[in-house]
């Protein structure tokens, strides 16, 4: 067992993925939802075909994201806290900010589904 083994426990990545699932499976449906709820009828079909698009390019920007967290070949065991470290605080800007636009739109939104 190697250094970095002994100091980080494995159950925070299983921990990790199960949150991102379950969230990726309680906000799908509602997102397809909505969209069935907004959109016209007639275009219903093409705005769930962006759904799935944005999603797709979602993923995009992640791998894209991924790459701050990045280590460089041959670095010591140290580097790497400062590399994480930048990472996770422009992950974690961006989440706020995003947070923080979705909900400025909640009004606009409740306002729109009140009116069908």
């Amino acid at each position: 067992m190697n250094f970095i083994q002994r100091m980080i426990s494995p159950w925070w990545l299983c921990a990790s993925y199960l949150f991102q699932t379950t969230g990726e499976l309680l906000i799908s449906p509602i997102g397809l939802a909505m969209i069935t709820v907004l959109s016209p009828k007639k275009y219903v079909g093409m705005m769930m075909g962006i759904w799935f698009l944005a999603q797709a390019a979602s993923f995009s920007i992640g791998g894209y994201l991924a790459n701050f967290a990045a280590n460089p070949v041959n670095t010591s065991l140290t580097h790497p806290l400062g590399i994480y470290t930048h990472a996770f605080l422009i992950n974690g800007a961006i989440s706020v900010v995003a947070a923080l636009f979705c909900l400025l739109l909640v009004p606009f939104l409740t306002s729109l589904t009140k009116e069908g």
